[in-house]
């Protein structure tokens, strides 16, 4: 049963915690194009789920679907903030991570399906903030591995708050360019390539982050100088990733 004296403790401790630097505002923006690249095929979807809509309930089903979909978004960002404080839930997302993007690296496998054939204004809004919750998981496990995972089991990020607002933005922002953001990947897939290959690299970060973990709490070893080491090397690849990613997307531009 859930304790809510707990819970509100627990959310006055989140907001404790959170600090604030100039670095942040570079992940903020990393966190959001990651919130937008990892959720654009699932607004292939829910421009199906909208088609099936009179054209003058059509910006009712998006707008009403999208505050549905921050509040449990942002719910569901505060739960797994809980849950990842944990090594092995560390360990196991990140496995998760790694795992999903293979899958469609090598095999195209998606989860996405067909929608049913008819629905009504409010089933349809409901199914956008499911499928909207069901397909979030992979860019909350991101986050959280981007913005980096506090050493102590017990511990909250610190920078919990640039996932909520990461992943709000990119919510707000990939509704409003959905047609956009989608012909966009169309018209260059080796976007989609590099940012399945970022997502393996975020997830290798969480598995390290697991046994970095496991070796300080369950054998004692002091993991702080090897924590700041791997924070360090993690974000100097991805800088040299992202400018050869950038380089390449250009050339691909050029061919076009």
């Amino acid at each position: 049963m859930l304790n809510v004296g707990y819970f509100y403790r627990y959310l006055d401790h989140l907001i404790e915690s959170q600090s604030f630097d100039w670095l942040d505002s570079l992940i903020l923006i990393v966190v959001i194009l990651i919130e937008i690249l990892l959720s654009a095929d699932n607004m292939l979807i829910i421009g199906l789920l909208i088609k099936k809509l009179p054209a003058i309930q059509r910006a009712s089903a998006i707008w009403i679907g999208l505050m549905g979909s921050v509040v449990l978004r942002i719910i569901a960002i505060i739960m797994a903030s809980y849950l990842i404080r944990f090594y092995y839930f560390q360990g196991l997302g990140g496995a998760y991570l790694m795992y999903l993007a293979s899958q469609e690296l090598l095999y195209h496998k998606s989860p996405i399906t067909e929608p049913p054939k008819t629905l009504n204004l409010s089933q349809i809004i409901l199914y956008i903030i499911f499928l909207d919750l069901l397909f979030s998981v992979d860019s909350i496990l991101a986050a959280f591995a981007i913005v980096g995972i506090s050493p102590l089991e017990g511990d909250t990020s610190p920078k919990l708050w640039i996932v909520i607002v990461g992943a709000s933005i990119g919510i707000v922002l990939l509704r409003s360019f959905t047609s956009n953001v989608i012909r966009w990947l169309e018209e260059k897939p080796i976007l989609e390539t590099f940012t399945l290959i970022f997502v393996i690299w975020i997830g290798f970060r969480l598995v390290v982050e697991s046994v970095l973990s496991s070796l300080q709490l369950d054998f004692g070893f002091d993991m702080t100088t090897t924590r700041e080491l791997v924070k360090w090397i993690f974000w100097a690849i991805t800088l040299v990733f992202f400018i050869y990613a950038s380089g390449e997307i250009l050339k691909d531009k050029k061919k076009v």
